[in-house]
């Protein structure tokens, strides 16, 4: 029997230009050189080109250490990858140096995903971030914030003790095509619409409405679709009676109703025209509005009672006790004061 002689008791160096064949283990304590590739105690140097691992089954990288797999570039290390405390760890190496993913869509390079390294690991992604129904986005160290969607409806859900804060110089909310709904300016109106038309906004002073106010219900009868102050300038028909001055003469419209406050000085006339103002400020409808007057002096022997027919614009005066006859201008010097009510279709 032959026994196999230990080669390295042979020679010192060898070098062989076909195939080696071994049938046992080869101790090379000064290492082993195979083309451009050396392996030497815990390294495999390759001094040029690239390095092709290719076998039938699986590369398994096993370290009894922590299980840390150290990528390297000319000796100095810039990522590991290791199984600390059974979890697995991607850990760049090099300070403020990012981790980035890339890959290829179609034939296109991508970065699917940046993690910045130098800003606490701000992820960046590429695209979309998709979560399936049920499944979102939670915030705090509560999970006090969530943002999903159940597959109807979707949900922004604060269930913490603060307030949730939206912040801009100007808030919209909009449909889905486009169209305000809500808007919010700083320093400014806060703004509701319908069907793209602004019917609320705030200002400085209160709030503007446009078009009508439903009180109790959605019908025409139930509609307050204006309000209105404003101050009207009176005329004396015929006759030579005039205004030595005009203290007020006011109206508040509400609807369909005219409230008048009129307050006058007069002089003194010897002519018997008929006393009528002019000028109203609506005209009035199909009902006919009074109004009990003051006058600073009444010759009339009665009460005096003003009042504006259906369709005019004008108010004329009578006495309530004398089969409403009416009062001439003559009867009146001074002051005459009223407020009268009358209703308008304007």
């Amino acid at each position: 029997m032959t026994r196999a002689k230990d080669i390295s008791k042979i020679v010192s160096d060898a070098n062989f230009g076909g195939t080696l064949d071994v049938g046992g283990a080869v101790t090379a304590n000064a290492g082993v050189a195979v083309d451009n590739i050396t392996i030497d105690g815990t390294e495999i140097d390759l001094s040029s080109g690239d390095l092709t691992i290719d076998v039938e089954g699986k590369i398994a990288l096993d370290a009894n250490d922590d299980g840390s797999i150290k990528l390297q570039d000319n000796g100095t290390e810039y990522a590991r990858i290791d199984g600390n405390s059974s979890n697995l760890r991607i850990i760049s190496q090099i300070s403020d140096k990012d981790i980035i993913f890339n890959g290829n869509d179609g034939g296109s390079s991508i970065t699917a995903l940046t993690l910045d390294m130098s800003d606490g690991g701000r992820a960046s992604f590429g695209h979309n971030a998709d979560f399936v129904d049920g499944r979102g986005t939670r915030f705090g160290a509560g999970q006090d914030l969530q943002i999903y969607h159940d597959g109807s409806n979707s949900y922004i859900n604060d269930t913490g003790t603060g307030s949730l804060i939206t912040k801009s110089n100007r808030h919209r909310i909009q449909s889905d095509g486009g169209e305000n709904q809500i808007e919010a300016i700083a320093n400014g109106a806060v703004e509701l619409y319908y069907d793209t038309s602004k019917k609320i906004e705030t200002t400085s002073t209160g709030v503007n409405i446009t078009g009508a106010v439903n009180i109790g219900g959605t019908g025409t009868a139930n509609a307050l679709d204006d309000y209105e102050e404003g101050t009207w300038t009176p005329a004396i028909s015929g006759g030579s009676l005039a205004f030595t001055a005009i203290t007020e003469a006011r109206y508040t419209k509400i609807g369909r109703i005219v409230v008048i406050n009129f307050y006058v000085d007069v002089d003194n006339v010897t002519n018997s025209a008929i006393l009528v103002f002019n000028g109203l400020p609506f005209a009035a409808s199909s009902y006919t509005g009074t109004g009990i007057v003051n006058l600073a002096s009444n010759s009339t022997g009665g009460t005096v009672l003003v009042r504006v027919e259906s369709g005019q614009s004008h108010c004329s005066f009578y006495r309530s006790n004398v089969n409403q006859t009416n009062v001439t201008q003559t009867q009146v010097t001074g002051h005459i004061i009223f407020s009268m009510t009358y209703n308008t279709d304007a």
